[in-house]
């Protein structure tokens, strides 16, 4: 049960981070800390676990045992962006065809997986399911697979 904790805490500490993150309490870069750690006890522990995997969940936890090895080593695996949020009352007429007004529309830096082509590194197992499903994609957007493979091969450690 050790390893499930450690992977536990790191999500929740991530999940708390991007709430405080919303509210303006804290920086990006908790946010982006946060992640990187449950990024690697997570492939820590699917790495011990690999004989385990199911076939219908290979892809994500190789592309996350990927993204564990590059964070291993020392390597970015997140870059921070921007997103747009649109502010209330501006939906409803992007939906009758009148397009978003600039002045009403806010940017924030979010983070986002790396491209990693360019990277250096030496064991590329797994890097096309990370390609597949994290290249250039919103953390956020990523979240629910990544807790799925948590709560199915985390729980009974």
């Amino acid at each position: 049960m050790k390893n499930f904790n450690y992977v536990e805490f790191a999500l929740m500490e991530l999940e708390e981070a991007k709430e405080n993150y919303k509210k303006e309490k804290i920086d990006i870069d908790i946010v982006y800390y946060r992640a990187t750690t449950l990024i690697y006890w997570l492939g820590a522990l699917l790495d011990k676990k690999k004989d385990e995997i199911q076939d219908g969940d290979k892809q994500i936890c190789d592309a996350v045992r990927f993204a564990w090895n590059v964070v291993k080593h020392d390597k970015r695996l997140f870059e921070i962006g921007q997103k747009a949020y649109i502010l209330n009352g501006i939906c409803g007429r992007m939906r009758c065809g009148q397009g978003l007004n600039p002045t009403n529309s806010v940017s924030r830096p979010t983070i986002i997986w790396k491209d990693l082509d360019d990277t250096d590194i030496r064991n590329m197992n797994g890097k096309e399911d990370y390609d597949f499903l994290f290249k250039n994609a919103q953390l956020d957007e990523t979240m629910s697979m990544i807790k799925n493979i948590i709560e199915k091969y985390c729980s009974n450690t």
